[in-house]
């Protein structure tokens, strides 16, 4: 075997060639077959950062669809991730344009704004690939944000960084910017040669610019090639709202003379007149082998527009030129009443079709059955509606019986009432090769069938009927085909089965051999229970079993899911599986919330816990996580669950925060803590993180406490609003020499707490991140802020409440290996004056400052600036400043100026 370093100077120096062929494995291929998605840039862009020379290699392949990347942005302006991220996309692009041209619109606009500043050279940055000539995917759809004035302008430091301006109103900035985004976008629509992708939406205020646009796209390239020669996808939307307005050059026929002709992919939604109509029909007949067409109108003029008909009468028809090669045909929002039956007719010739979706187009006929006759190798039927009767149910049915040997996938999702569509439940009996199922209501009996017919199904999304009981739920498990792995049961208000029924379907499903792995009810707005059951995975030792999470929620006030439900899904999972193995044996992380708490706080009955189940079962668990205990009886399985493990890293124990109340004054809770804290002694070798949430010490015993002593080796401790931890936890906190981590969280200052706070920090110098979170007031706690400095050398992340400036000033000069710190400035008045002396003192090794709870800035602009300049002069690495802020106007982009001039990003919150 090669030592590490060396594989990785080998990979470092693959050939280009290779290096190529594995870098477009990591883009997305499947991101064209919907309009909305998006990409994920964050494993081609791991690789730029490799060296130099994988950068040049992967940077075509990252900046190849740029714009995939923001498919979801939404247009409404928000300081989200995502706008950030692509405002500074387009300062990117912008750098690639020559900057005597971006110079030049800026003096020619400049005259019309004040207060403005020329363009310095020192913030002019090339761009050190020219990004624009790797685009092989453009998106124009997101132009209305680029042509929103109050985008451009709340975002003008991302995008535009070498304009200087103070005090410029939006509106004088439009001046500049909006000449600056026409020009990026020419310029990207000319200098784009090689285009595999266009999404075009048609919503462009000014019809001069979509003109341009047009003739941009549809000019040769430098060597005289068509720039759209190798277009595989288009998407075009025509979103003109108004129907008199003057409309601008055709798209289809710019494109027509253009001779773009090698599509795969043709998605167009709206078409206006009979003349968009006719230049579309002909843009489809002059492609060579178009595999994909989606049709799709504006679901409000299925019902409104009087020419529709007309319109698809042309486009349907074109449809046949493409009879040998179109595999896949999506109809969406299509009045089908409104088209006469010779363009119908016309789909007689599209016998190639593997995938047809039909999706809330209105009133399908009989008129199309004899196109489904002729559909014999369909693999995929997608059919939605609101109700039934809004399509033939003939049609279907001839659909189904014609494809009965080929189809692998049918959905089909409607509002189904009583028994309506039988015929069509009844064709898929016929289906002996489906492997996907979706159906609206079924009943016990359609069911059953289906279980018996559809031998290779692996997947079923269904609603169980609620016209009648299923009192034979349990016999569902002798039928379930063998393949198949999950099951989702959708808009279910009431279980419809009992926990004793599913117990039994379960074990059902176990001895038939079953590959059952999920099991998913859902309610119209929440999932009410998911059970993930373990999967297998191959590896160099055969099969393996990986984490396996078991979730018991009350989510919905309409019904209550007990424990007794849980209880009856784990006893069937613990069943050994085929090979006589048990199948929990290797499960590594647990979670369990209890909830037996009813409507109005009542506790309800169950038999028996998860816990005393799953004993003797399971002994491997890295992590447990408990959230609630309700009786002493489930204080006692959990401890000895707890004790039967060999190497139980991670413990949480919790309790609901909004029983708080009962809890505190509930005498139970004594017993039941003291058990489970007992417990923990016996992984006082493995356990290195433990976690406290909203746990009532004052409610443990002396003893119980007192066992804690035991846990020495703890490495993260954290303690999340628990109620009066006191002195008596002293004698454990001197134990804790090797902690790392210490959280701790409360409401208000922990008085009770403060020693011990002390004496951790005292007995763990090894310390590197500290949290205290609670309202500090006036200088409460001082002695705990004194430790900081004295002991914690070590410290890399620093978290604190309120914060004075001799404090801060101490905790800088210790805590020299900071790297993070977050805190709150104290109001009283004195940093007024010093904050500028901060910076002599800050860490080398601090990037990031953030000041919470901002109501009043304590320091001005000017104090800020000279703040920056001592942190230059002391060589520190500060990159960034965050200020959380309770109240706007606070920050003006004075401030973001001087954050800039000193290389640091100014983070507003």
């Amino acid at each position: 075997m090669f030592p590490t370093a060396k594989i990785y100077v080998s990979a470092s120096f693959l050939l280009s060639e290779c290096l190529e062929k594995i870098f477009s494995y990591l883009i997305d291929k499947n991101f064209s077959h919907n309009i909305y998605t998006s990409m994920s840039m964050k494993n081609i862009h791991s690789c730029t950062l490799v060296s130099r020379h994988w950068c040049r290699i992967s940077s075509p392949f990252l900046y190849a669809y740029p714009f995939h990347y923001f498919c979801r942005l939404a247009d409404s302006v928000s300081y989200s991730s995502g706008h950030l991220q692509y405002f500074k996309l387009i300062r990117t692009l912008l750098s690639c344009i020559p900057k005597s041209e971006i110079e030049q619109i800026k003096s020619s606009n400049s005259s019309n704004t004040s207060n403005t500043q020329k363009l310095t050279s020192k913030f002019i940055i090339s761009s050190t690939f020219n990004y624009i000539t790797f685009i092989r995917g453009l998106i124009l759809d997101k132009i209305k944000i680029l042509y929103n004035p109050y985008t451009l302008f709340i975002y003008r430091n991302l995008w535009l960084p070498s304009y200087n301006a103070y005090n410029i109103t939006e509106d004088q900035f439009s001046k500049i910017s909006i000449p600056i985004i026409n020009h990026l976008v020419r310029f990207l629509c000319k200098h784009c040669n090689d285009l595999t992708t266009l999404q075009f939406k048609l919503k462009i205020q000014n019809n001069e610019i979509f003109n341009n646009l047009i003739e941009s796209l549809s000019f040769k390239d430098y060597n005289g090639r068509n720039k759209l020669g190798n277009l595989k996808e288009l998407y075009f939307i025509n979103d003109i709202t108004s129907k008199n307005e003057k409309l601008p050059q055709n798209f289809y026929l710019a494109l027509s003379n253009s001779k773009v002709c090698n599509l795969n992919l043709l998605y167009n939604e709206n078409i206006s007149t009979i003349e968009e109509a006719s230049s579309l029909s002909k843009f489809i007949s002059l492609q060579k082998k178009l595999q994909h067409i989606i049709l799709s109108e504006d679901k409000l003029d299925i019902f409104l527009g009087d020419n529709i008909g007309d319109n698809y009468y042309v486009v349907l028809s074109s449809l046949s030129s493409q009879s040998e090669s179109l595999k896949v045909l999506e109809l969406k929002y299509i009045p089908f009443n409104k088209i006469n039956g010779k363009a119908l007719n016309a789909l007689c010739s599209l016998k190639n079709i593997r995938e047809l979706k039909i999706y809330m187009c209105r009133a399908i006929s009989d008129n199309l059955n004899s196109w489904a006759k002729n559909l014999s190798r369909l693999e995929v039927i997608e059919f939605m509606a609101y109700y039934f009767p809004t399509i033939s149910e003939e049609f279907l049915v001839q659909l189904i019986r014609s494809s009965s040997k080929t189809l692998t996938k049918l959905v089909l999702h409607y509002k189904r009432a009583q028994d309506q569509s039988t015929r069509i439940f009844q064709q898929i009996l016929n289906l002996n090769s489906l492997i996907h199922l979706e159906l609206p209501k079924i009943y016990s009996y359609e069911l059953i069938h289906i279980f018996k017919s559809c031998t290779k199904l692996v997947y079923l999304s269904t609603i169980l009927s609620d016209d009648e009981p299923w009192e034979n739920f349990r016999d569902l498990g002798k039928f379930i085909p063998i393949t198949l792995r999950t099951i989702q049961f959708k808009e279910m208000h009431n279980l419809v089965f009992s926990s004793t029924e599913l117990k039994y379907f379960l074990e059902e499903c176990v001895n038939s051999d079953s590959n059952l792995m999920y099991l998913e009810i859902v309610g119209n707005q929440h999932v009410v229970l998911w059970v993930k059951p373990i999967t297998e995975v191959s590896s160099e030792r055969g099969l393996v079993s990986p984490d396996f999470q078991i979730l018991s929620k009350l989510n919905s006030e309409n019904f209550l899911l007990d424990n007794e439900f849980l209880i009856n899904i784990i006893e069937s999972l613990k069943f050994n599986d085929y090979n006589r193995k048990n199948k929990l044996y290797n499960l590594k992380e647990l979670y369990y919330i209890s909830n037996k708490y009813g409507k109005y706080g009542e506790i309800c009955s169950s038999s028996d816990d998860l816990y005393s189940v799953l004993s003797n079962k399971i002994c491997n668990l890295n992590l447990l996580y408990n959230d609630k205990i309700n009786s002493i009886e489930e204080a006692n399985s959990l401890s000895q669950f707890i004790s039967l493990q060999k190497n139980l890293k991670h413990i949480i124990l919790s309790e609901n925060i909004y029983n708080l109340e009962q809890i505190y004054n509930d005498d139970i809770i004594d017993d039941n803590y003291n058990i489970i804290i007992e417990s923990l002694s016996t992984q006082s070798e493995s356990l290195q993180i433990l976690e406290f949430n909203h746990i009532p010490f004052n409610r443990i015993s002396e003893k119980g406490l007192n066992s804690l002593y035991l846990l020495k080796n703890i490495r993260e401790l954290r303690f999340c609003r628990c109620k009066d931890i006191n002195d008596n936890l002293n004698s454990w906190a001197k134990n804790l020499t090797k902690l790392k981590v210490l959280e701790f969280g409360a409401y208000y200052f922990p008085m009770n707490s403060e020693d011990f706070l002390i004496q951790l920090i005292k007995s763990s110098n090894s310390l590197c991140k500290l949290v205290l979170d609670y309202k500090r007031e006036q200088d409460q706690g001082f002695q705990l802020f004194k430790q900081i400095p004295n002991y914690l050398h070590s410290l890399i992340h620093l978290e604190l409440p309120k914060i004075f400036l001799s404090e801060l000033i101490l905790i800088f000069k210790s805590c020299t290996r900071l790297v993070y710190l977050s805190m709150i400035l104290s109001g009283d008045g004195l940093w007024e004056g010093n904050f500028s002396n901060l910076g002599k003192f800050t860490p080398k090794t601090l990037r990031k400052i953030q000041l919470k709870g901002i109501e009043n800035l304590v320091f001005n602009s000017n104090e800020l600036k000279y703040f920056f300049k001592e942190c230059v002069n002391n060589d520190s690495n500060l990159k960034y400043l965050g200020i959380v802020k309770n109240c706007d106007d606070l920050i003006n982009q004075e401030y973001f100026d001087i954050a800039k001039e000193f290389g640091v990003e100014l983070i507003i919150v």
